[in-house]
């Protein structure tokens, strides 16, 4: 019997940790508000047992940024611990996203490839680099329209953009 409630458990690890396959949208919602409920109690558990600090939901929306560079080093601690402790959490999240995308049939390159161009602007701009005047337009016009044959895929202009506007190819 424990035997076999273990096999449950890493069968349902294995499910969250896995990018293959889809999810619906309820097993998706469900795996969100749980993941968040476990990630917000593991955090107070955390703060008040380990640093003596109380965590509660709005601690959340402290920029990170600021935070680190105004607290104290055992404050600095506590948040490091916390960011340690979301590694897993944010892997499942990212997982179950792509899952999703997946399963609704959109191209999981396009996303990949937004979140890349967005960490490359940010990167830029730490190292002064700015998109204004010129450069910004063309920056921009580039990145919309490169990434439109990967996000207007055959399956998606075939089951979408050609019955939306009445063609028939």
């Amino acid at each position: 019997m424990a035997k076999e409630k273990t096999n449950q458990l890493f069968s349902i690890l294995s499910y969250l940790f896995r990018w293959d396959g889809t999810i619906d949208r309820g097993p998706y919602l469900l795996i969100g508000i749980i993941g968040f409920a476990i990630k917000h109690n593991l955090d107070r558990l955390v703060a008040s047992a380990f640093y003596n600090k109380p965590w509660g939901i709005f601690n959340y929306f402290i920029p990170p940024a600021k935070a680190l560079n105004a607290l104290s080093g055992d404050d600095r601690q506590m948040l490091l611990s916390l960011l340690g402790l979301s590694i897993p959490f944010i892997w499942v999240g990212v997982v179950c996203t792509l899952r999703r995308l997946r399963s609704i049939g959109l191209p999981l390159g396009y996303f990949l490839l937004h979140g890349s161009l967005v960490a490359l602007e940010r990167f830029a701009l730490k190292r002064g680099f700015r998109f204004s005047g010129g450069w910004g337009r063309v920056w921009t016009f580039f990145w919309l329209i490169a990434p439109l044959p990967i996000l207007f895929h055959g399956p998606f202009l075939r089951g979408v953009v050609w019955p939306l506007i009445g063609v028939n190819p």
